[in-house]
């Protein structure tokens, strides 16, 4: 039996894109820093000093907008069990996998060793399993740690449950071509839960016309998991005994990352369409038909599908609202709001022209090629949806999102990624910026906090990619930015960024502080995004977060309040008129150029650190920030 709630549609969060530049420093103890949402994914990162510090999500925190009208249906199961599709089949012992230069994922620990945590702190039981027994929890809670959603739960529904119809009430009425092209869905994986896997499988033939579906590829990025050998290749042998071919293996002798695992999906198609997805997601009714028939009208769009979100813990559909898909300076995905060109059609069927795509996407075969497929010099994973986007607008393609398309994605509540992730979506970045971005490629680093010179990072060979971009006749960014992305903010007046350190004490730095308060602090330098500090040719200094987009105000300047240094909106500040401009010479004091008063430090036996922010008459400390594009001594 089940149960059935109604809520309204939410704006997706994006969970699926970590996002580090929202991070703020945990000032009141431990050196932890804390992630302000991005969807409760757990990442370890590297900050340039070597120093590993384990990165927390903050937590639930979800944006929740209430449109007019529209609902979506919550699925939860009640206390009937007697059925069970897989039965409680706990995670396998994995394997140590071998040592590599580049490894997606590493072997979770064994279930068994795990040591046991109070598994009502554990967000997977804050809406789920309350009435199960210690031991059933505890079951659970393993599955949930070794996969980052509840196993337990997916394995004692069907595979081929009912799910909410989501589609704009218009999309029902649409009709196409009946001509259109075949597809084949290349579903990736490593180490995913079983039931997942069939359960996207089930889902993809049972909603997706027979005559159009040509073959599924199953591509297996070196498991660890014996259950998906064993179990999982005998399923796919009994559907080949019904349909010869019809479902393809392709197992990796060693962990490629996703962006190469893609593209073995695609070599492996043989359908005039592919579409690229992760092995966990569940289709709409009526997802197919919009694809293939907009793909028919114009080979040179790649299609990403509108994203609902099956929920980690109760394996609820929730509905997310029609957005376009974007990317800030660092190369993080995002959503962003359609248009005011498109609301004004009034047409909610119609394809949302978006930058760039957030993952999962469907694409002609043959032109796929043509543009050069993923950029497999990428490792690991990050940055290659926004590449394509970029790439596919550049050189006489485009990305749309169509709201008739949707496909539910289980966003976890963390991600089985190694410790490195950040090190290569930077790396990632920055051979996005290095081969198509231009002059604006300075942005990238900025927000990287990396030097563009020498930076010490090896970004592998982009030879091969800048001559397809040549041979392609490929337009320049500032096209891309006037043509497919104008809402992206650009900052042509900064001069100066990174971490500001005062000779005093260089091994703290200015820190924007908790938020959302306003008071700036000093803290162990880490160089993440709350200590990143932008000096520009106007004389601001920004602390922290550099807005995205024009649609965000996030940016906040060093102000003189009252003779107290404070973070304001840079905006407010400026039409408030407000002591917000300073004279800054590298290796020079900071001087406020109404008050005359100098940021310094002060010894504060009550700071962590034993110093704090102060404004006050010159005494002549120094400070230095860490990349200039030229000498700011004057």
């Amino acid at each position: 039996m089940l149960k059935v709630n109604i809520s309204r549609p939410e704006f997706p969060i994006n969970s699926s894109c970590i996002n580090l530049t929202s991070m703020s420093s945990n000032a009141w103890g431990g050196n932890i820093l804390h992630v302000e949402p991005t969807g409760g994914n757990i990442l370890h990162v590297e900050p340039a000093g070597g120093n590993i510090l384990h990165v927390e999500p903050a937590g639930g925190n979800i944006l929740h907008v209430e449109p007019a009208g529209g609902s979506i249906l919550h699925v939860e199961p009640t206390d009937s069990r007697d059925e069970t599709v897989l039965g409680s089949v706990p995670p396998p012992s994995p394997e140590t996998p071998e040592k590599s230069t580049v490894r997606l994922q590493e072997a979770p620990p064994k279930p068994e060793e795990t040591e046991a945590e109070p598994f009502m702190d554990s967000s997977l039981f804050a809406h789920w399993g309350q009435d199960l027994s210690p031991e059933n929890r505890r079951a659970a809670f393993k599955q949930f740690q070794y996969y980052g959603y509840n196993a337990y739960l997916s394995d004692r529904l069907p595979l081929d449950r009912a799910t909410p119809d989501l589609r704009p009430a218009g999309c029902k009425n649409l009709t196409f071509s009946e001509n259109l092209p075949q597809i084949s869905i290349a579903f990736i994986y490593v180490n995913e839960a079983l039931s997942v896997i069939l359960r996207s499988i089930r889902s993809a033939i049972d909603r997706t016309p027979a005559h159009l579906l040509k073959e599924i590829i199953l591509v297996d990025d070196h498991s660890n998991n014996e259950e998906l050998r064993e179990k999982l290749s005998k399923y796919v042998e009994e559907m080949n005994q019904q349909k010869p071919g019809f479902i393809k293996t392709v197992r990796h002798s060693k962990q490629e990352g996703l962006i190469r695992s893609r593209v073995s999906g695609w070599r492996a198609a043989t359908a005039p369409v592919v579409a690229l997805f992760d092995a966990h997601v569940e289709f709409s009714t009526g997802w197919a038909e919009p694809v293939l028939n907009r793909i028919k009208e114009d080979r040179k769009i790649i299609i990403s599908p509108s994203f609902d979100n099956i929920k980690y813990d109760t394996f609820e559909i929730m509905q997310y609202m029609l957005t376009a898909q974007s990317f800030d300076w660092q190369l993080w995905c995002r959503y962003m709001n359609p248009r005011q060109s498109w609301w004004k059609r009034e047409n909610t069927t119609a394809p949302i022209k978006s930058p760039a795509l957030i993952g999962c996407f469907i694409v002609d075969r043959l032109y796929f090629e043509e543009i050069g497929l993923l950029d497999e010099g990428m490792e690991v994973y990050g940055g290659e949806n926004v590449e394509l986007g970029i790439r596919a607008w550049q050189c006489g393609g485009s990305v749309e999102v169509l709201p008739c398309a949707r496909v539910a994605h289980i966003e976890r509540a963390h991600k089985p990624y190694t410790g490195d992730l950040a090190k290569h979506v930077r790396r990632n970045a920055l051979r996005v910026a290095e081969v198509w971005m231009d002059e604006f490629k300075n942005h990238v680093y900025m927000a990287w906090n990396v030097p563009l010179e020498d930076s010490g990072i090896d970004i592998g060979d982009i030879s091969d990619r800048k001559a397809l971009r040549k041979r392609l006749q490929c337009k320049t960014f500032r096209w891309y930015l006037v043509t497919a992305y104008p809402e992206m903010r650009t900052y042509p007046d900064n001069i100066a960024y990174g971490v500001l350190q005062n000779s005093i004490k260089p091994e703290i730095c200015v820190d924007q502080g908790p938020t959302p308060h306003n008071i700036p602090i000093l803290y162990i330098c880490h160089g993440f995004t709350p200590q990143i500090a932008f000096y520009t040719r106007n004389e601001l200094i920004h602390v922290g977060n550099l807005s995205p987009t024009t649609e965000d105000e996030e940016n906040r300047c060093l102000v003189d309040v009252n003779s107290q240094p404070r973070l304001i909106d840079c905006a407010y500040a400026k039409a408030k008129r407000m002591k917000m401009h300073w004279h800054f010479a590298q290796g020079g004091s900071i001087q406020n150029r109404k008050t005359n008063r100098c940021l310094e430090v002060q010894e504060n036996s009550n700071n962590d650190f034993g110093y704090h922010l102060v404004l006050q008459q010159c005494s002549g400390q120094s400070w230095s920030i860490t990349n200039f594009y030229r000498n700011i001594t004057t």
